[in-house]
C-alpha cells in the first residue's frame, strides 16, 4: 500500500458530516416548502449514493487518490514532469485543475446527448435539498471515474491537492443543493469565490436555457470566465420550477424509473419549457 502521509478517511467524513450537517440545518431553515415525498425521493437518491459507492470501489481500490500517489512514484503527468518542488504549488494547482476538469466534464454531459442521458438523472429531482447532491446514475458515476482517472493520470495531480479538493467538494455541493434560506449579503459574498446555494439552483431550473449555466462545482469562477454564469432564473428563487420537462411525476422518483431514465427520454422534443403548478397542485407544460 502507497504511504500517503495523511488519513484518506478524512474526505469521507467531510462528506458525511456536510450531509448531516445541511439535513438539520434544512429541516430548520427551509428555503422552498417540499412539494412531493422526501421519503421517496431520499430512499431514491440514497439507493444512488450505495450504487455509486460500490462501483467506485470496484473500479478504482482506494480512490483517485491513491491512482494520483501511484502516478507520482511513476512521474506520470504534467504537473509530476515539471519536477515543482514540494509545498503549496502542486497543491494549488492540483485543486484550481481538478476543479476545472469537473466544470468542462460538467458541461460535456449537457452538451453531448448520450451523456445528457446519464446525466438527465440528477436534474430530474423534482425538489432540489441536500441529497440531490446524491444522486447520480451509474453511468454517469462510470463516465466521471474514467474522466477523472485520466486528468489524474496525464495532468499528474498532487495526492494531496486531490485530498485537498476532495474535502472542499461534497462541502460546497452539499451546501450548493441544500433547501437552505441564505442571507442575501452573505449569499452575494460567497458567490464571488464559490458556488452558492441560490446561483446553482439557476441550474436546476426546469428552463433549460437556465439548466445550462452554473456549471462549477467549487470556484464559481469558471462559469464568470467562460461565460456560462446567470445571476437568478426569470421565475425568482422561490417561484421557479425545477427538473426536466419529460419526468414530471410522483412515480418517476421512485427508484425504478430513476434507474430507467436514460432510456426513456422521448425523442423529438419541444423547445424546453418549464412545467408549472397549476391550481390543484397538478403540473403543466407551458
Amino acid at each position: 500500500m502507497l504511504e500517503l502521509g495523511f488519513d484518506p478517511t478524512i474526505p469521507e467524513a467531510a462528506f458525511y458530516g456536510s450531509l448531516a450537517l445541511f439535513a438539520l440545518i434544512e429541516r430548520i431553515l427551509p428555503r422552498r416548502k417540499d412539494r412531493y415525498s422526501f421519503m421517496v425521493r431520499w430512499g431514491s437518491n440514497f439507493f444512488l449514493l450505495t450504487l455509486e459507492l460500490l462501483i467506485a470501489w470496484v473500479l478504482v481500490p482506494g480512490g483517485l487518490i491513491v491512482l494520483a500517489a501511484y502516478a507520482q512514484t511513476q512521474g506520470w503527468g504534467l504537473l509530476n514532469s515539471l519536477s515543482l518542488e514540494s509545498g503549496l504549488l502542486p497543491v494549488i494547482a492540483t485543486v484550481l485543475l481538478w476543479d476545472l476538469v469537473k466544470y468542462w466534464e460538467h458541461r460535456l454531459l449537457h452538451r453531448i446527448p448520450w451523456f445528457w442521458r446519464a446525466h438527465v438523472v440528477h436534474h430530474a429531482d423534482l425538489d432540489v435539498d441536500f441529497t440531490t447532491t446524491l444522486r447520480h446514475h451509474p453511468f454517469e458515476v462510470l463516465l466521471s471515474l474514467v474522466v477523472g482517472a485520466i486528468a489524474v493520470v496525464t495532468l499528474g495531480l498532487s495526492p494531496l491537492g486531490i485530498f485537498v479538493f476532495s474535502i472542499l467538494a461534497p462541502v460546497v455541493a452539499t451546501m450548493s443543493h441544500a433547501n437552505i434560506r441564505w442571507n442575501k449579503t452573505v449569499d452575494k459574498w460567497l458567490r464571488l469565490l464559490i458556488m452558492t446555494r441560490d446561483a446553482h439552483a439557476v441550474h436546476h431550473s426546469a428552463l433549460r436555457k437556465e439548466t445550462d449555466s452554473n456549471y462549477s462545482v467549487v470556484f464559481i469562477w469558471w462559469d464568470y470566465l467562460f461565460g456560462t454564469y446567470r445571476a437568478a432564473p426569470e421565475q425568482g428563487l422561490d417561484r421557479f420550477d425545477v427538473g426536466v420537462e419529460y419526468f414530471r411525476t410522483p412515480q418517476d422518483l421512485t427508484v425504478a424509473r430513476v434507474l430507467t431514465m436514460p432510456f426513456r427520454i422521448p425523442k423529438d422534443l419541444p423547445s424546453s419549457s418549464p412545467a408549472t403548478a397549476t391550481e390543484d397542485g397538478s403540473e403543466s407544460a407551458t
